[in-house]
């Protein structure tokens, strides 16, 4: 059977499908031109905002649109090929180079991926490109921030091909965004004044208590698996995700093979509990398990959610918690021996991690349960 590779030729235009909650009009189609060309990938602009520039700008915005090609071609491509493995290749569109299309998108988006591109067009596909593709902001050129929109959403074309294309499998959308926002960190650009990480780290700490497996695509649910994933790489190691991306396991029991085949004793429930006590402690000193190694992240600490002083009498404790979401009370000023109840849903099993400062500037983590929807600590009066 005979095998063909296709390749575009600069100045060609096409008719690409986009989606219309992203499109900066509400689109479902806009035309495109090839402008830049690079050893691994294709960069199409919108034809409407390329028109929309004058002459110099048009220069300059060619010139930024080199400039990304060259860090995908030197930092992106070999990092992230290095690391998760290869994108479909030649994939469905017979062709090897990746498909960047720079449109013309609403402000709150950097760029987005859809899968389906990558799939064949069918009656319940109606909309795919057939191609290898993602879409990237294209005003985003100007504020300097197309590279690390590119490295996020070139994860998800690899993980399209990594997870599903090979294993027949999906992730949640927490845990492939999750791989994604690290891959800007692996690209090399989170080291970088004003960089990504340091705009999520700053947001989490004004929410921090968003539900991990609660996805409705806003800032704070970036925020926390950002958060989350430059833990587990700088405590568990790179290879907990990756390993976990290439596994035929989906989620949380994905993680849970990989921490074991990796000869870590935790698994993800611990592991969430070390991660919520190392954002309230992140320090070295208290264990390696209870601080971020990462320079950028060395002196974030979330504030309590609710905080009790002056305790004197037994204290009740309850709320609607939602799986995965960390909160953080802070008892302090105990006077005398100190019982608090933690009252849930009698459904629910929650484990918690308390954390006490002692004398001389020890620090203390240990853990309790909390089952049919009841839990006691005793809380020993607080050192004069």
């Amino acid at each position: 059977m005979p095998f063909f590779v296709r390749a575009d030729s600069l100045g060609e235009t096409e008719v690409f499908s986009v989606d219309r909650q992203y499109d900066a009009f509400g689109r479902n189609q806009v035309s495109a031109t090839l402008r830049v060309l690079s050893n691994n990938a294709y960069f199409y602009v919108a034809d409407d905002y390329w028109d929309s520039l004058p002459v110099f700008a048009q220069n300059s915005f060619l010139s930024q649109t080199q400039s990304l090609a060259g860090d995908f071609e030197k930092s992106i491509y070999p990092a992230e090929t290095s690391t998760w493995g290869s994108e479909p290749k030649p994939g469905i569109d017979s062709d090897p180079r990746v498909l960047v299309l720079l449109a013309n998108l609403i402000d709150e988006a950097g760029g987005y991926f859809d899968g389906e591109n990558g799939l064949k067009k069918t009656s319940s596909r109606p909309d795919s490109n057939e191609r290898d593709m993602v879409y990237v902001n294209a005003k985003s050129l100007s504020t300097g921030r197309a590279k690390s929109f590119l490295a996020h959403e070139f994860q998800h074309l690899i993980a399209l091909n990594q997870k599903f294309l090979i294993n027949h499998v999906e992730d949640d959308v927490w845990l492939n965004e999750l791989r994604s926002e690290y891959s800007i960190t692996l690209s090399g650009f989170d080291s970088e004044p004003n960089s990504n990480l340091s705009r999520r780290a700053n947001n989490f700490l004004r929410a921090p208590s968003d539900p991990l497996g609660e996805w409705k695509n806003m800032n704070n649910d970036y925020n926390v698996v950002n958060m989350l994933g430059q833990y587990i790489v700088d405590r568990y190691g790179l290879k907990v995700l990756v390993d976990s991306l290439k596994s035929g396991l989906v989620n949380i029991p994905s993680i849970n093979a990989v921490l074991l085949a990796n000869g870590h004793p935790e698994n993800f429930q611990k592991l969430f509990l070390n991660w919520a006590a190392a954002l309230f402690i992140n320090d070295e000193s208290a264990g390696p398990r209870y601080s971020y190694a990462n320079p950028v992240l060395k002196n974030i600490r979330v504030s309590p959610t609710s905080t009790f002083a002056g305790i004197s009498s037994p204290i009740m404790i309850s709320g609607e918690l939602k799986d995965w979401q960390p909160v953080w009370y802070e008892l302090n000023s105990i006077n005398g021996n100190v019982k608090a109840e933690f009252m849930a849903p009698e459904s629910s099993i929650f484990r918690l991690a308390y954390i006490l400062f002692k004398e001389n500037n020890a620090i203390e983590v240990k853990e309790m349960n909390i089952q049919n929807g009841k839990g006691t600590l005793y809380i020993p009066k607080s050192p004069s």
